[in-house]
């Protein structure tokens, strides 16, 4: 790199972040396992590994104490049921491990609640089908553990340095090229003592300097790893999370990186929650239009999660909107979301916008994206959140194709070889 400058002063993040402190394996014993993938990835965000069984044959055969932190167990498991594993963790001399029952029958749930009492199992927990991934994790996380209370005693900067804290990149699909031109950067904890926070815990707990410590910290990674490479023309657009307040409060180093590195900083977005701007006020407003004046770029994250308001709208200055993944969950068969996305789509382009949407899952949805005009997609049909170095590959790979390999695009995109599990 030609020059030293690293934007604010900030300290780089730890070369080697420390891998995630997991809280331990989580045994699924379901039939269904199949219709129940999107657990996995729910486990994973909260420092938990899953192994998935679909009988009791297989959950005899390959269960095992070591690392086990809980056992989730339907009721009815096809020619087997719950009693049968309970049975099994009894002779394997698990007592100490946290079961919970899982079932839509809430008298079957009680009946085998009480059977594991009978042979000395405790059953911490029961859950009612259908649930989410986050109502699993909820009952698996001990209630005296206060994450946000975690999250509120970190100091940043040394948890940036340690590798508590550390970024990723989730790629975004551009739609009329078929080629990944941007992506988001993101932060992900893994917190020595209590292992993975999970991501809305953590970003809604922060306070408003542990927000702004963060948001440099995620500037100067941008740039050290990013900047140079944009100098020489490389152009990919690195979108970077801050509340509106904080942003406004550093225009003079918003400033100084606009001076030192134009062509960096014209490739940075600057990515606040339609909440946020809800909130803005008019001083801090005003800021937003003085950044702009600088060559600043704004991205309203979330949009239509809330109370979307176009009057608001058009009063905040953007180029880009992010449709909240609510609004893209099975778009292709909803009609009313059809004609909401449409609109936002029109309007936003109409103000000279690109559109993003989020949280995209199916080939069915994408296909509906692109034909709605959407600029951009992301989620995970196109790629998880990802490290840096696996990132570049991605990239290199999805635009440009292995050696002797046609280059990826969205026709490319096909349920069968990309991730499409849900959160």
């Amino acid at each position: 790199m030609s020059s030293t400058f690293i934007p604010f002063g900030s300290r780089p993040f730890a070369e080697t972040p420390g891998e995630a402190l997991g809280r331990g394996v989580v045994h699924i014993v379901d039939d269904m396992a199949e219709q129940i993938k999107f657990l996995t990835v729910g486990l994973d965000q909260s420092g938990y590994r899953s192994v998935m069984h679909r009988t009791v044959q297989d959950f005899v055969a390959s269960f095992t104490r070591i690392g086990a932190a809980a056992v989730v167990i339907d009721i009815r498991l096809g020619d087997g049921d719950a009693m049968d594993v309970l049975d099994h963790l009894k002779r394997s001399g698990a007592t100490a491990l946290d079961i919970v029952l899982i079932s839509g029958d809430p008298a079957a749930l009680e009946h085998c609640r009480r059977y594991a009492e009978e042979i000395g199992l405790k059953v911490t927990r029961t859950l009612a089908k259908p649930f989410t991934a986050a109502q699993l994790v909820d009952r698996l996380t001990p209630p005296s553990t206060d994450l946000r209370a975690v999250v509120a005693q970190l100091d940043v900067d040394t948890a940036c340095a340690n590798g508590w804290i550390y970024p990723v990149l989730q790629p975004k699909l551009d739609l009329e090229s078929g080629k990944v031109r941007s992506a988001e950067l993101l932060s992900r904890v893994a917190h020595p003592e209590f292992g993975v926070i999970a991501p809305d815990v953590f970003i809604q707990a922060l306070d408003p300097a542990q927000s702004q410590a963060l948001f440099l910290r995620n500037i100067g990674f941008a740039w050290q790893n990013f900047g140079y490479e944009q100098t020489r023309g490389s152009e990919l657009a690195i979108n970077v999370n801050i509340d509106g307040h904080s942003l406004a409060r550093l225009r003079s180093q918003i400033q100084t990186l606009s001076q030192r590195s134009p062509s960096f900083f014209r490739n940075l977005v600057f990515e606040v929650t339609e909440e946020a701007m809800a909130q803005i006020s008019d001083d801090d407003l005003k800021g937003l239009y003085k950044l702009t004046l600088d060559g600043a770029k704004f991205s309203i994250d979330d949009f239509g999660a809330g109370h979307a308001n176009f009057a608001r709208l058009s009063r905040l200055p953007f180029s880009e909107i992010k449709i909240d993944r609510s609004l893209i969950r099975q778009c292709h068969v909803s009609r009313p979301r059809q004609i909401v996305i449409r609109s936002i789509i029109g309007m936003a382009q109409d103000m000279g916008a690109r559109v993003v949407a989020e949280g995209v899952e199916t080939a069915d949805e994408l296909a509906f994206l692109t034909d709605a005009g959407c600029d951009e997609a992301q989620g995970f049909l196109i790629a998880r959140p990802m490290r840096l170095e696996k990132f570049r590959q991605f990239v290199r790979e999805f635009n440009y194709g292995k050696p002797g390999e046609r280059a990826g695009g969205t026709t490319s995109l096909r349920q069968d070889t990309l991730p499409s599990i849900r959160l």
